[in-house]
């Protein structure tokens, strides 16, 4: 039979029947004893050998990428490349090579890549590293991730899909022969119910404010969190030379939305930092490191001020409440927090509303000494 190979031609298959595509040259289908249909791609090599190379079986490729597959093959014998050559040639590329590629020449130093590096070490290389890339299929895929669900959980199973997800389709941009097994519908959560929505109540401020009273790099930290509502690894590699009088200008490089962001310190915020030695604020050795031990000072604060089941994230998600509540604008707000903002404002709005962020952040430190200092 002669047709255009589509989903429709292709559903229509008995068993033994064959069908030839009217469009590419070679590309057929057809329906196995089993049931399965297989698509292949028929050709002669250039000294006349008739050949025959799988293409997939419907269901693990859709019709329309085994087309595309059959065109880049007939272009390979356009070239003069037999694609059954190509493909044993093509087969000693692995997952691993593919992901050290993507590790140097996309993550490089981004503050991410050891992140996703420890990801791919820890889930991915272990279960298929050593499989060609070419080979691995969608079934392949859904028990990876399955076996990362029962182990690590759904949440870190879709973070471990994201990554090798760009990661592929960094490689298929690059590799007309590759098409990336991953789908829509492998995800295990949605983004609503990943969202943490935890912020500390007045009576967990004033205990969390409690504890910290000490001199103690990780207890300043803590109230500086909460009063500039910057994220935990912008304020713990703070060093002296961002600050310049009664702002800290956290650079480009260290920011996650890749710009400089001017954050007017509150008289509250200054008084958290120490006295001025060596190059980074909150350190533990004279300024020579920024803080780390993060897990065992906040086990400490944890049983000390009895509050538990929070982040150093929630203090963020905590300060733009209070904000709020203090009457701060959403606008300025959000600015404060350095959240991007939509295209066109950035592009059109260039005042830099320092003024307004100073206000901002006054209003926010005077709402939290009303906080820690009331008596319920």
């Amino acid at each position: 039979m002669r047709a255009r190979i589509s989903k429709r031609t292709v559903d229509n298959l008995k068993p033994g029947d064959q069908l030839f595509d009217i469009e590419a040259r070679g590309f057929t289908a057809r329906c196995l004893p089993s049931g399965a249909i297989s698509y292949d791609l028929r050709y002669r090599t250039a000294t006349g050998e008739r050949r025959r190379l799988s293409l997939g079986l419907h269901g693990k490729v859709t019709p329309d990428q085994a087309r595309t597959i059959a065109e880049k093959r007939l272009d390979d014998l356009a070239k003069d490349r037999d694609p059954a050559i190509e493909r044993q040639r093509l087969r000693g590329t692995t997952v691993n090579a593919v992901l050290d590629n993507y590790v140097e020449r996309v993550l490089g130093s981004k503050r991410s890549r050891n992140t996703q590096a420890s990801a791919f070490d820890r889930l991915v290389r272990p279960a298929i590293g050593q499989r060609s890339l070419y080979d691995v299929t969608r079934a392949d895929m859904a028990s990876m991730f399955d076996s990362i669900e029962d182990s690590s959980g759904p949440v870190m199973a879709d973070r471990t899909l994201a990554y090798v997800r760009t990661a592929f389709n960094w490689q298929q941009a690059r590799d007309q022969n590759f098409v990336s097994p991953i789908v829509k519908g492998m995800t295990r959560t949605s983004a609503k119910e990943r969202a943490r929505k935890r912020t500390l109540t007045d009576d967990e401020l004033r205990a969390v404010w409690k504890a910290t009273a000490g001199e103690g790099a990780f207890d300043r930290l803590v109230r500086f969190l909460l009063l500039t509502g910057a994220r935990r690894t912008e304020a713990s590699a703070m060093t002296w030379s961002e600050l310049h009088g009664a702002n800290w200008l956290l650079p480009a490089a260290r920011n996650k939305t890749k710009v400089s962001l001017l954050r007017p310190l509150s008289r509250a915020a200054q008084a958290t930092l120490p006295e001025k030695r060596g190059t980074y604020v909150f350190t533990t050795d004279k300024g020579k490191t920024s803080f780390s031990g993060y897990s065992k000072a906040k086990a400490k604060l944890d049983l000390e001020s009895g509050v538990a089941d929070w982040t150093p994230h929630d203090l963020r998600r905590t300060a733009r409440t209070l904000m709020a509540r203090a009457g701060v604008s959403r606008e300025i707000a959000e600015i404060c927090l350095g959240h991007t903002q939509p295209v066109i404002v950035e592009t059109y709005d260039q005042y830099q509303y320092d003024d307004e962020k100073r206000e901002a952040f006054e209003k926010l430190a005077a709402l939290v000494r009303t906080i820690v200092e009331a008596n319920p």
